[in-house]
């Protein structure tokens, strides 16, 4: 297996980044918050946060084990691979409809 790495980040624009050790394969994310600032802990604000920034990062993004980025690139595939399931899919998700295109 290749080094581990932490990368770390107060939010002000700036990081660092180390060698980590007995680290696993994959990235934890670990945030500390405000004082009051607990709503945005909530499982729900996790998991929308990450399908509006990250509904198209090729690799799984899970929350409590839980796939939550499931949209997939459909412009990375040939046109002719493309599914009609897939396409109202991003549809969906870009328009925020529930209807079909």
């Amino acid at each position: 297996e290749g080094e581990g790495y932490c990368w770390t980040s107060t939010g002000d624009g700036s990081y660092s980044l180390a060698k980590a050790q007995n680290v696993k394969t994959g990235t934890k994310i670990e945030i500390t918050l405000k004082e009051g600032s607990t709503e945005f802990a909530s499982k729900y604000n996790l998991e929308r946060i990450i399908r509006k920034h990250s509904s198209f990062v090729t690799f799984p993004v899970k929350v409590d084990g839980e796939r939550v980025n499931t949209v997939e690139p459909v412009w990375m595939k040939s046109k002719n691979s493309v599914t009609t399931e897939e396409h109202e899919e991003l549809y969906r998700h870009l328009g925020q409809a529930y209807d079909s295109p």
